[in-house]
């Protein structure tokens, strides 16, 4: 055979070889190959061993013109493996090198990552319900190995995003958990709040489900045919903003999360000190927020947290201390009850009014404070920014009174970003009311335009929108009949 019809036949060759399955192992066929044809040598005619022997190495030909016009294959395991993905993940990812097995030994380095980075034993790390799914995912495409190859980036993309994305919010969270609760805790209550929202869901009325739905949402659980989802990628948005909001102290998190109590049976689970700092924001917070069926639950813990502070437990005593701390840090919700607690310990040492005190008159004084809901808006306007209308209100805000506190509606808002633009300290400081914000570039010139909702005269909640897409919102309440900002 001259070199031309050799090289017609070995391309010839290459087209069977393309036509075979993908996935096929060449070395388990080569060994079966040897196998067979050392069989036929003992219990066949020599007759047939010649045939055996044009089958093999036209087999080998295939085999090596594939290799070496090819490259190296891939072996990603066409049969369904008869055990729990991930101990099939683990024995096989064990044995070869990821350049042999990417799938399983990408996932098995993902697994160690996750596992390493929430310290959890393997008992407990391989019941976590996100690793299972993402085993089964894992195991998906070892099974379906057209899938996988079809698209391997987004194949890599999905278990990377199954594997790591729970792991790396747990991990965040971990760095702020106190010594009370393990992850391994926290993670039984995610099942726990699953199950308890999903039989929620499941008996309530149609319009009851609604409030049930945005209620669960604030805490990533998701709703799908019924089924109770927790989304790890959306409770880490929400956990984060709660983080900030409650000035990164875990106990104030833990009450927005997943429903932990701030207080113990007959005491408070943080101390007094770690609570004032914050108090003031948790306070201005449960005041504002949209009514869900949560808003309750939340609002009893705080009450019953406050009625330990101004009563004080065996843990914390009642000292002039403690009150005055609790006044310097009070919104004004409770001040009156607070100085007369202090006014009683400084005049004899023990306060009966504290003693007295109950949850029923301590509610009552915050729903007084509460801003109206959102079915009680009264009235939402729109003001779009013009060069003509900021100068217009920067020459008129140039003649307001000392007293421009006391606008209402949208002049609060206008007057406030003028006040920012322009850097008046004094006004800036009784909005602020000793609150820090963000040192973000707001002002009455670069606004594009705001959404105002008012709630009666009490409130008013301004989204600014601002260049390039990007929008504040900003709250204002009156406190003691004066304007102030809320983060």
């Amino acid at each position: 055979m001259d070199d031309k019809r050799l090289d017609d036949q070995l391309k010839l060759l290459k087209k069977s070889y393309d036509r075979m399955p993908k996935y096929l192992d060449v070395d388990a066929l080569m060994d079966k190959i040897e196998e067979e044809e050392q069989a036929s040598v003992v219990q066949k005619p020599k007759r047939k061993m010649a045939v055996w022997g044009v089958t093999a190495s036209a087999a080998a030909i295939v085999l090596f013109a594939g290799g070496a016009l090819i490259g190296p294959m891939f072996r990603m395991g066409g049969e369904s493996p008869q055990m729990e993905p991930r101990v099939f993940i683990q024995e096989e990812a064990a044995t070869f090198t990821s350049g042999e097995l990417p799938i399983e030994q990408f996932t098995f380095e993902l697994r160690n990552k996750a596992q390493t980075a929430l310290a959890l034993p393997n008992e407990q790390f391989n019941e976590l319900s996100f690793i299972r799914a993402a085993d089964l995912r894992t195991n998906f495409y070892i099974e379906t190995p057209a899938a996988y190859e079809q698209d391997e980036e987004r194949a890599l993309s999905i278990l990377n995003e199954a594997y790591a994305t729970p792991a790396q919010m747990l991990s965040s969270r971990a760095m702020h958990m106190t010594n009370e609760e393990t992850m391994y805790d926290f993670l039984l209550r995610i099942k726990e709040v699953k199950l308890a929202y999903e039989s929620a869901y499941n008996e309530a009325e149609e319009d009851a489900r609604r409030h049930i739905t945005q209620a669960a949402k604030a805490q990533g659980i998701y709703f799908v045919d019924g089924e109770a989802v927790f989304r790890y990628d959306k409770f880490e948005d929400f956990y984060a903003s709660d983080l900030k909001r409650f000035g990164f102290n875990q106990g104030f998190v833990a009450m927005a999360q997943f429903d932990d109590t701030l207080y113990e049976v007959d005491d408070l689970r943080y101390a007094p000190e770690d609570i004032f700092p914050h108090f003031r924001e948790l306070t201005m917070a449960l005041l504002t927020v949209d009514y869900t069926p949560l808003t309750d639950a939340y609002e009893s813990q705080f009450i019953l947290m406050v009625l330990r502070l101004l009563q004080g437990t065996e843990k914390y005593p009642l000292t002039e201390s403690s009150m005055t701390e609790f006044l310097a840090h009070d919104a004004g919700v409770f001040t009156p009850i607070a100085q007369t607690i202090l006014d009683e310990l400084q005049q004899s040492g023990t306060s009966p009014t504290a003693a007295s005190l109950t949850y029923d008159e301590l509610l009552r004084t915050f729903q007084a404070a509460r801003v109206p809901y959102s079915s009680s808006i009264s009235s939402e306007q729109y003001w779009e920014s013009t060069e003509e209308e900021v100068a217009r209100l920067q020459a008129q805000w140039q003649r307001v009174p000392d007293n421009a506190l006391n606008l209402s509606g949208q002049d609060v808002v206008l007057y406030y970003l003028h006040a920012l633009e322009t850097n008046e300290q004094q006004v800036l400081s009784m909005f602020h009311n000793e609150r820090t914000f963000d040192a973000q570039q707001v002002t009455l010139s670069n606004v594009q335009h705001i959404q105002f909702t008012m709630y009666g005269d009490e409130a008013v909640v301004a989204d600014v929108s601002l260049p390039q897409h990007e929008m504040v919102r900003m709250t204002f309440m009156k406190v003691n009949d004066v304007w102030q900002r809320m983060q």
